[in-house]
């Protein structure tokens, strides 16, 4: 009997007790909401002041804000129809895949552009105009086309068969502090960082060194820019940064091994369609399984890269790239 009404008692005590937070949590609760709704009315009545004071209260746009203390790395993708350059259209997926995971592997963010993006620059049906009536193939326009999608929103952008070397998030952020044009492989822009502006200005630099007529003419972005250099008033920080095929190199008992010197001096490599045919060709492409002809190299341009990334991590780990 007695243990019955001691339980009972200790019962009684617990939803007490139960009652008790609930009760204390709930006054909790009601002075944050004042607190709250007080602020809410400061705010307001403040923003009524700014306005009859004449003042202009400016409403921020943060729809396309990217809220990241990484740096962001972006990279165009247009999908030509049924493929180009080599590689199926599925070969340029697994591309860009390849890309994006070793950016991030890096430290950045990724952010891939479309023709979307392009088409939101104001100029794009002028200048889109002048390339067809040049009769610019789709891939070399769309070259162009990234370049409108950048005007609209500046910092770093690279190819998706560029790969970073010693180009690390840390080193980037210091970069992007400067925003002066800055290619880092010499005409070919495959790695640059600009602001907004400097991404319009040189854009339109490069339309007005379009030739007339193509005829007998190459027409592409990389020719494009390299008027412009030629031209030598363009304000443009031009270097030679970027490895321009696979970091490979052959011992003196014939082994192949990375350079990885270079992966150190040199702040990313390019693996375009044309040094990956070289690479092939000289026995500096990564040993892949049944890749036994130039075709299959380029189609499996994206596996290549990832054996290549393993590659450097693995013989060049003990190497600060910082």
């Amino acid at each position: 009997k007695l243990h019955v009404q001691y339980s009972e008692t200790m019962y009684a005590m617990t939803l007490s007790r139960s009652q008790l937070v609930r009760r204390f949590a709930l006054i909790l609760g009601l002075f944050a909401l004042v607190a709250y709704t007080q602020t809410f009315e400061r705010n307001v009545r403040g923003l009524r002041t700014l306005e009859e004071s004449g003042a202009t209260v400016v409403e921020l746009d943060v729809s396309n804000a990217t809220f990241s203390e990484k740096p962001v790395m972006t990279t165009f993708y247009e999908p030509v129809p049924g493929g180009c350059c080599g590689m199926s259209e599925t070969g340029h997926e697994k591309l860009l895949d390849a890309w994006e995971t070793s950016w991030q592997d890096q430290g950045w963010d990724t952010r891939v552009l479309t023709e979307a993006d392009a088409r939101k620059h104001e100029d794009f049906e002028l200048i889109e105009k002048k390339l067809q009536d040049l009769k610019i193939n789709p891939y070399d326009r769309r070259c162009f086309w990234r370049w409108l999608a950048m005007a609209s929103i500046g910092g770093w952008m690279s190819d998706y068969d560029l790969f970073p070397l010693s180009l690390t998030a840390k080193k980037g952020q210091e970069i992007a502090n400067d925003d002066t044009f800055k290619s880092y492989a010499l005409h070919v822009p495959c790695l640059i960082h600009a602001s907004a502006e400097e991404w319009g200005r040189v854009l339109h630099l490069m339309i007005d060194s379009l030739p007339e007529d193509s005829e007998g003419e190459i027409v592409s972005d990389m020719m494009s820019l390299f008027a412009v250099r030629k031209s030598g008033k363009s304000g443009i920080i031009f270097s030679n940064r970027v490895a321009p095929t696979f970091p490979y190199t052959k011992t003196e008992d014939g082994r192949i091994i990375v350079n990885c010197e270079q992966a150190v001096t040199k702040l990313a490599a390019h693996f375009s369609h044309l040094a990956t045919a070289e690479s092939f060709r000289d026995g500096f492409y990564p040993k892949l399984d049944d890749v036994n002809d130039k075709r299959k190299a380029l189609e499996r341009r994206g596996e290549a890269a990832i054996m290549t990334m393993a590659d450097i991590r693995e013989q060049c780990a003990s190497i600060n790239v910082e």
